[in-house]
């Protein structure tokens, strides 16, 4: 960490007592909130009378546009990168070119990334377009939703366009500076997101001047969290679980944890599949590196109410992310992870349903999660079982030796014998690359097969791990304390 890195850290501290000091009351206001009966009409009906009619000067009519708003319709509708460019360059001149229209192709431009070819990568309307950028941040103070959005294309198209975007940064850096007191509860959530990305992917300069924003923002965060919705919630505290997870001294929402936390009653029943996954992961992951996550142990119960009227739509990444974390919160709260555990055999059921698409890292965190648990399904330990036997030899070789061994020694941790044909799979696509398994996915291979293999089918794949493991120099307590996992084993 740097000089000015700590100093921005310092500043948090500052923060954090405004969180504390009405945590509970809105915590325990937002879950009388669930219990109370919702009108949306009346909502709207009191907004309108609280806000009386617009003048009609502020109305708008079908067919009243504005030349800026003919030009940003146009660009939404742009089919290609090369007809985005184009665009921009036949407007070059119109002085009705202005942020919002530009904003509008950056965003264009990712979701149209897959046509940016070299050509047009290189093309001189993309320099035009930069340059107009630049000009339009400095010109006047910047609209807050365009800066916003404009930082989230940049970071969207670092790998088509990287070389090219390095000059236009630091317009954006500064835009950021001169209009964060003006970005709403979206705004601040978006480019919350955008910039711990950009700090965990980029440059040490890059990472510091992210970190820089980030504080910023933080100090923005309370005077926008009572309008954030789930989604919003839902990222903020993913943001700051990924902050911690690359550098816990680098979480500048530690403070603000409580505050996030407060919020989560009052957004929950619009909070989707993906937002109750991340949310969970967020706080195992939180817990995990020693972030004081406890107001946010508080809000396990109600995310786990919201689990079943999600499931359905989790994907396998989502199922996989939370049982991972009810395993590891399992591990570090158990008292704090009962609402969650109750709400694991639909999620298993979900994991089953989906689980042709997972990722072979997918399954091993899900496995691993169930074996922090105790908790065991044969339904999805077979389908687990099978999908080795099928796909494991075709593994590439980073893929299968950071998945196998925490597959397997999952499986032993709950006394999964039986699957012969995995082994089998496993061993055969493992046999080629003992020497360059990392130690302990080497100890955990050992030990596993002794717990698994109780028919002896395996002995000389056992035996060449015994000289393997004995070649390293390690020792039969260092095989046998492999089995808690690989940051545990290496604490040792």
């Amino acid at each position: 960490m740097t000089r000015r890195a700590w100093g921005m850290l310092s500043t948090v501290a500052l923060l954090s007592w405004q969180c504390d000091c009405f945590y509970q009351a809105a915590f325990a206001s937002g879950v009388a909130r669930l219990n109370q009966p919702q009108c949306r009409a009346g909502r709207t009906a009191c907004r309108v009378r609280e806000r009386g009619p617009r003048p009609r000067s502020q109305r708008q009519t079908r067919g009243d546009h504005t030349p800026a708003k003919v030009i940003t319709s146009r660009i939404k509708g742009a089919a290609s990168a090369s007809e985005v460019l184009d665009l921009m360059q036949a407007e070059r001149g119109n002085p009705e070119l202005n942020l919002i229209s530009v904003s509008a192709a950056w965003s264009r431009l990712v979701r149209l990334q897959h046509s940016i070819t070299p050509d047009v990568a290189n093309d001189s309307s993309l320099m035009m377009l930069m340059q107009r950028t630049r000009t339009l941040l400095e010109e006047a103070p910047p609209e807050a939703r365009a800066v916003a959005n404009m930082c989230w294309a940049a970071t969207r198209l670092q790998g088509c366009l990287s070389s090219q975007l390095t000059s236009l940064q630091q317009s954006l850096d500064q835009a950021v500076r001169v209009s964060a007191n003006q970005m709403n509860a979206q705004e601040v959530a978006n480019m919350i997101w955008t910039l711990e990305k950009r700090y965990a992917e980029g440059s040490d300069s890059d990472s510091e001047a992210s970190l820089g924003l980030l504080l910023l923002l933080a100090g923005r965060l309370p005077s926008v969290i009572s309008a954030m919705n789930a989604q919003a919630v839902s990222n903020v505290i993913w943001t700051s679980a990924k902050l911690a997870a690359t550098d816990p001294d680098a979480n500048v929402f530690s403070g603000l944890l409580p505050l996030l936390a407060g919020r989560v009653p009052y957004v929950i029943s619009d909070m989707n599949a993906q937002g109750v996954a991340n949310a969970v992961w967020a706080i195992a992951k939180l817990s995990a590196t020693g972030t004081d996550a406890e107001a946010l142990l508080g809000t396990l119960p109600v995310l786990a109410g919201r689990v079943p009227a999600v499931t359905k739509q989790m994907n396998t990444q989502h199922v996989a992310n939370v049982m991972w974390a009810t395993g590891q919160l399992s591990q570090r709260h158990a008292s704090r992870a009962t609402d969650i555990r109750e709400v694991l055999p639909i999620i298993v059921d979900q994991a089953v349903a989906v689980i042709r698409q997972a990722t072979p890292q997918a399954l091993a965190n899900s496995c691993w999660g169930l074996a922090l648990s105790l908790y065991s399904d044969t339904g999805f330990l077979q389908a687990v079982a099978t999908r080795v036997v099928d796909e494991a030899d075709g593994w590439h070789s980073r893929g299968a030796e950071l998945t196998l061994p925490s597959l397997l020694c999952a499986f032993a941790r709950l006394k999964a014998a039986g699957y012969e044909d995995m082994l089998d799979g496993a061993c055969t696509r493992l046999a080629p690359m003992l020497t360059q398994i990392n130690d302990w996915g080497l100890c955990t291979l050992s030990w596993s097969h002794h717990e698994l293999d109780l028919n002896d089918n395996f002995l000389p794949f056992r035996q060449r791990l015994e000289e393997e493991v004995l070649s390293r120099g390690f020792s039969k307590h260092d095989v046998e304390r492999s089995c808690l996992g690989p940051e545990t084993w290496r604490t040792r």
